[in-house]
Parts: C-alpha cells; structure tokens; sequence
C-alpha cells in the first residue's frame, strides 16, 4: 500500500480507513461494541461497511448492519447464535497498531500498515444466556492482505449442528434507483455472469446452487467502479456436508447478492472439537 491506513478510536467505535487501490477512495470499517440485552449481545464486531472519499466522508453504505462475521444453527433452535443473530458475550479485547499495543479503554487516532484486534467471547445457545456452547477466539485484521477474520470456536457441550455460516459477504443490488453490483463470479464458475433482481431469472445460474468446492465468490458493479471478493479457507474435506453458494432469497426479498459459506453443513460436534477458518476481503472502489 501507498497510503497508510487511519483509525480513528472513540469510545467504543473504532472506525477503520482502508486506502483502495485503484483510486483515492478508501473502505470505511465500523468496528464497534453491540451492548445489546434483548439479543443477548455484548460484542465487539464490525457493523457498517462503507465506501468514503479522499476527505474519508461516507459516499455508499454497502452494508447497514453487517452480518459478514458469520453464525452458527443448532438443530431444533429457533434462532442462529453469534455475530448478528446475538447470544455472543465478550471476555476480552486486544488492540495492536503495527508493533503497538493499544489501550482498549482510551481513545486515539493513528496511520499504519497494520490493525490486529483480537476479541474472545462465549457463545450461548440460542436465546439461552448463560448456556455456554463455543468459546471463540476473532481476529480481526486490516493490512496489505485487506481486511481478514480467523475464527477458533471451541465447543464447551456436544451439539448437532445445522448450519456453520461462518463466513459471509453481502452487498447491495442497488444504489439508489440505479443498479449497483450487476455480475457475480465463483471460483469454481470464474466467468461473471450477470445477476437479475427477479430471483426466478437467476435459478438456473450455478452460483446460485449448493457447491461443496467453491471457496471464493467475487462481486462486479463496473458502472460505479467497484470490485468485490471473498475467499473462505478451511479444512475442505473435514466437513463433507459442506456447501457454499450465493443465496437467490435475499436477492428477491432483500435486493442483495449474499454469499453464504456453511462450513459443515450437518455435523455431529463433540465438546473439545475446534473449528477454525479465514475469511480475506477485498473491496476496491
């Protein structure tokens, strides 16, 4: 990178400034705490995604209220745990600039190479607070790589498991009354193809369809010079119920294009069994 990245900390808002390649632009990163009781959330986790200017003011939400940092389904539950869904409970917080460690209690500004933020939690089963299923280990990286999350969950009870939506991307099909991101890609069906806003237009489209190989989904939206990428890694052939796709609902009901990645899909999990998996984003704008 050319251009440091700036972080600006108040509070509990840490708003992350990453300088875009192709353009003076950066991607504006709201990692903040959710102190949520009706949810049962008490967490700290990125929320908006936005594109902002060179004067680092908002131009596009891409994303209101993120749920790009994944969930988990337990079969029978009425709800996922974690992330965005809630039942996620905070036990610690670690905040390093390059080579400095930070005070997770005071405010401060700064331009670097790097942002590590490391948060522990517990999560409960869903909404049970108190009952504790997995202990997570999140780190949270922004650096010459992009913007990364590694997860550890450990499981602290055996559970069957439903769904391990671990990673997720989900941008919107619109910006305003124009179209936004208009083609979609994967790495097991590389050409774009285009994405119709009538969700019956995309059935036949094999991005849409349950795909056990597919570890990376990418998002076009050339008009506005926006490029968009996932990748998901983790142990391919641990879990062989697992499948990943872009979800043909959301575009439907939501006008957004999302990438689900269900690490497991139906497994037995054991108490001591660790799940680990990286997601790498890139966004250039």
């Amino acid at each position: 990178m050319n251009r440091k990245i700036i972080v600006r900390k108040s509070g509990k808002v840490i708003n992350i400034f990453y300088p875009c390649s192709f353009s003076d632009n950066y991607i504006r990163y709201e990692y903040l705490y959710i102190d949520s009781d009706s949810d049962n959330m008490h967490q700290w986790r990125v929320r908006q995604i936005a594109i902002a200017a060179p004067d680092l003011c908002d131009t596009f939400l891409l994303n209101g209220s993120n749920e790009w940092e994944g969930a988990i389904l337990e079969v029978g539950a009425p709800d996922f745990m974690g992330g965005y869904h809630g039942d996620e409970n905070n036990t610690g917080l670690s905040i390093l600039i390059d080579n400095r460690l930070m005070s997770a209690d005071e405010d401060f500004e700064a331009e670097c190479d790097r942002i590590k933020i490391t948060a522990t939690s517990l999560l409960n089963r869903a909404d049970t607070p108190g009952d504790n299923v997995f202990a997570r280990i999140k780190i949270s990286e922004w650096n010459s790589e992009g913007y990364s999350v590694t997860n550890r969950f450990e499981l602290l009870q055996d559970i069957e498991i439903h769904r391990f939506e671990n990673i997720m991307m989900g941008l919107p099909l619109f910006k305003g009354e124009e179209r936004f991101i208009t083609h979609a890609a994967s790495n097991t069906h590389p050409i774009p193809v285009f994405v119709s806003a009538d969700s019956a237009e995309n059935r036949d489209k094999p991005i849409f369809a349950g795909d056990h190989f597919a570890s990376a989904f990418e998002y076009f939206a050339p008009e506005h010079n926006f490029y968009a990428k996932v990748e998901g890694i983790f142990d391919l052939e641990k879990y062989p119920n697992g499948f990943r796709l872009f979800d043909n609902w959301r575009v439907g009901t939501d006008k957004v294009i999302k990438a689900y990645f269900n690490m497991t899909g139906k497994h037995s999990g054991k108490k001591g069994e660790i799940f680990k998996s990286k997601a790498i984003y890139t966004l250039e704008a």
